[in-house]
């Protein structure tokens, strides 16, 4: 059996494979709009509904899942999501129970993450504030990203309330990495009897979700603004700082305008900002997967026959013309795409910027008299 090594994996079966390479900027591989799991006990959810099974639901059919999943904190984040722009959503019901939610146990979460292994989801909800199953919901996702597996996502968590800022950076810290989004601080929502309701900021990162699922890859949710009723603390100056510098995606309260994204960033603290910016970090996988599928699916099974190398170069440069059309990259060096074979493997690589998000204007003002 031939293996070959490839981006640290040994691949065995037929396919495309891809990596990004951000040494020097250079993503070596497009996707589209992005669909969510959220993974969370379901209070007084129906008979038929199962614990770890995969059911979906959109924003069209609001009234089934709440027939479905009863009432509690897993479709009220659904909700949030569906607010914020998501659109189709995969819910796994980790545990049931008939009244106030009860914790489920640390296998009953992973089984239900690990049901999402085979399924093709985009970003991932956990509805628990707890650094044990965020770790868990870390390792699920850096797992389906990557060579072999094939189905890159991302984490969208939040923490427990009345948690100090260095609390709040301290679980920042354990789950680094450019695959998770932090929300942070606690919020408030309107009960039914209209009154102001604490929360977690696991209804935040649903609202981070939300946005992000319903955007084009290469925009930013810096400066959006998400509907709460109030934050549980207002940041000042320098915590925003200390926050954003441990990767925590803070909002703050602005006069008269609402609630407001300071920046959409990972949990990465590394200063390159392929991994750092949620969105640059988001159009790596977009693009990765588009050229994955396009070269799979036209070429894998075919025969390689003279001068094949030619036809996928020009395939290689037609899709990346797509990328700069589609905004996804500002521009790409034509002479940095190769076409290479080795046997029955061919590799592709090629050189172009990210679109970047715009996070600051230095203005200085001269005045005379």
């Amino acid at each position: 059996m031939t293996s070959i090594s490839f981006g640290g994996a040994q691949i065995k079966r037929p396919g495309a494979y891809s990596v990004v390479d951000t040494k020097t900027m250079t993503p070596t591989s497009v996707g589209s709009f992005k669909s969510l799991a959220f993974v969370g006990v379901a209070q007084g959810a129906s008979a038929d509904v199962k614990v770890a099974t995969v059911r979906w639901y959109n924003s069209q059919t609001t009234k089934q899942a709440e027939t479905d999943l009863g009432t509690g904190d897993l479709l009220d984040n659904m909700k949030i999501a569906w607010l914020c722009g998501a659109d189709l959503i995969a819910v796994v019901v980790v545990s049931k129970t008939a009244t106030a939610q009860a914790p489920a146990t640390d296998i009953e979460w992973q089984t239900a993450l690990d049901t999402l292994n085979m399924e093709f989801v985009d970003g991932v909800c956990v509805i628990s504030p707890t650094t044990a199953v965020q770790t868990k919901v870390q390792t699920h996702v850096k797992t389906a990203s990557t060579i072999l597996n094939r189905r890159e996502r991302r984490a969208f968590v939040g923490h427990a309330s009345g948690m100090a800022k260095e609390a709040v950076i301290s679980q920042a810290n354990i789950i680094s990495d450019e695959r998770v989004v932090f929300a942070s601080p606690a919020v408030y929502v309107t009960g039914a009897d209209g009154s102001k309701v604490l929360k977690s900021s696991v209804e935040l990162a649903s609202a981070y979700a939300g946005l992000w699922a319903g955007k084009n890859p290469q925009d930013p949710i810096t400066y959006d603004y998400v509907q709460f009723a109030g934050l549980e603390q207002q940041y000042d100056p320098t915590t925003v700082g200390l926050l954003l510098d441990a990767g925590v995606a803070v909002c703050e309260l602005v006069k008269g305008k609402g609630i407001r994204i300071v920046q959409g960033i990972t949990t990465s603290t590394s200063d390159d900002l392929s991994t750092r910016e949620l969105s640059v970090s988001t159009l790596k996988d977009v693009m990765s997967v588009d050229m994955r599928t396009f070269m799979e699916d036209k070429y894998v099974g075919q025969a390689g026959v003279e001068g094949i190398e030619i036809t996928i170069y020009n395939d290689a440069i037609s899709r990346i013309e797509g990328y700069k059309k589609s905004k996804w990259i500002t521009s790409y060096v034509k002479e940095s795409v190769k076409v290479n074979k080795s046997a029955t493997t061919f590799s592709i690589d090629w050189e172009g910027k990210p679109t970047l998000p715009i996070n600051n204007f230095l203005i200085t003002s001269h005045f005379t008299l």
